[in-house]
């Protein structure tokens, strides 16, 4: 009788320093919004109606970049001092916090973003015309 195959599978430490190299997709989501950011400025500066909102858009993107890097690096250094007295509860808390802020504080900058940006030029309204006089069709000639 043949053995059965085992599955092929990716070691969690392997899986776990891939998913901290690719940022788990969301590189990709703060490139696309620093590139939107940067061409709403350069392209159509008439459309940022809340500039306070817009800077602060750019700066919680640039906090989600830095933050969960923070964070891992004094989980690294509170895990040292965890023979100490320190509980794994805690330890968890801050693993949490790790993996939360960066997803959270990125979706807050697209949604700064969002809020910050209005319609483009105004179109004027056209005068109120006389109600007794018909409307001429835009195909109608002269």
């Amino acid at each position: 009788m043949a053995k059965p195959t085992p599955e092929r599978s990716v070691p969690m430490n392997e899986t776990l320093l891939l998913r901290q190299l690719l940022g788990g997709g969301q590189g990709w989501v703060s490139a696309a919004l620093l590139i939107c950011l940067f061409l709403v400025v350069l392209w159509r500066p008439d459309r940022i109606r809340n500039y306070a909102l817009f800077r602060q858009s750019g700066v919680l993107l640039a906090l989600s970049l830095m933050v969960p890097s923070l964070l891992a690096v004094l989980i690294g250094l509170i895990g040292g001092a965890s023979l100490y007295g320190f509980s794994s509860s805690g330890m968890s808390v801050f693993m949490a916090l790790t993996g939360a802020s960066g997803p959270v504080l990125l979706g807050l900058s697209v949604i700064f973003g969002l809020f910050s940006l209005g319609p483009g030029r105004t179109f004027e309204r056209p005068e109120p015309r006389d109600p007794k006089t018909p409307r001429r069709h835009p195909l109608e000639p002269q």
